[in-house]
């Protein structure tokens, strides 16, 4: 063991900041963890493992190109090819546009999970074991809690340690997971609509804690123990690929500058109020181009 004048050393903060493998793109490393592994490398994960990884990564990047080539969505939420609409005659039925956030969400989850796991290999091959940071599959969560938990776990293993548990963890996230999401926005960039993302995602985890805490009284638990709970834990994911998506979608239909919104975003709104309502109703619905002002 080393002494602690020679372990929290600035020549060893500067190697551990500038650490190449992890300086990137993480996963997120905290330095007595990096320091650890520094004098003891990991034995863990042998080469034959770390080949193995890396030939899934390039599994995950072939499907990417696949995915990149069969569906159009990520090339349309790329270039905002709803700004170009000016009639909502010409809008994408509402279904598609779900199922483009669908899509799109996918492919977020394909793109971090081969770049985190590349560069984990990376350091695992250097002697260090960073977290994972994709614990589970995009499509295999039924709770905002466990997605977030499972999604960047390293940021969330950090925001846990110095935010989330000081702010007082359990006992005020009604009102904590709004402090712990607007700084995640933040930590993005600098921009509304990453903070209109972090504001949409409090909103359901806010929704979620309040049916999570109304279904676990007593008198549910008959229910849960049935045979049809099952399916209504399936109904509970199913909603909340939902939130997700309509989560995500705030990156796309808040602009850069304050206050304005897309005429294509208008022709969208339009056209899911058209697939939930009767025909006669939404033809009476109008809307007008948005202003340059």
């Amino acid at each position: 063991m080393l002494t602690c004048d020679e372990d929290y050393s600035w020549l060893h903060m500067v190697a551990y900041v500038f650490y190449i493998p992890l300086y990137i793109a993480g996963p997120i490393m905290t330095f007595p963890a990096w320091l650890t592994f520094l004098r003891h490398p990991q034995t863990l994960h042998s080469p034959s493992r770390i080949g193995l990884m890396l030939g899934r990564v390039a599994g995950y990047v072939l499907a990417i190109e696949i995915m990149l080539h069969v569906y159009l969505y990520v090339s349309i939420n790329n270039n905002r090819s709803w700004d170009q609409i000016r009639d909502p005659r010409e809008a994408m039925p509402g279904w598609e546009v779900a199922w483009g956030g669908f899509v799109t969400l996918n492919f977020m989850y394909l793109k971090f999970l081969s770049i985190w796991r590349l560069f984990r290999c990376w350091a695992l091959a250097d002697g260090m074991d960073p977290p994972e940071n994709m614990r589970r599959c995009v499509n295999n969560n039924y709770s905002f809690a466990g997605f977030w938990r499972a999604w960047h776990a390293s940021l969330n293993r950090w925001i846990v340690r110095y935010l989330y548990v000081p702010l007082g963890g359990r006992r005020s996230q009604w009102w904590s997971i709004w402090v712990v999401f607007s700084f995640i926005g933040l930590w993005h960039d600098l921009e509304w609509r990453w903070q209109a993302w972090a504001w949409l995602n409090c909103l359901f985890f806010s929704v979620e804690l309040g049916l999570s805490a109304f279904f676990q009284r007593q008198y549910f638990d008959a229910l849960w123990r049935h045979p049809g709970g099952k399916y209504l834990k399936a109904l509970a994911a199913s909603v909340n690929i939902l939130a997700l998506i309509f989560a995500n979608l705030g990156l796309c239909v808040w602009r850069e500058r304050e206050n304005e919104r897309a005429w294509g975003v208008r022709a969208f709104q339009l056209d899911c109020v058209d697939q939930l309502l009767p025909r006669h109703l939404t033809r009476r619905v109008c809307v007008s181009p948005c202003s340059d002002h």
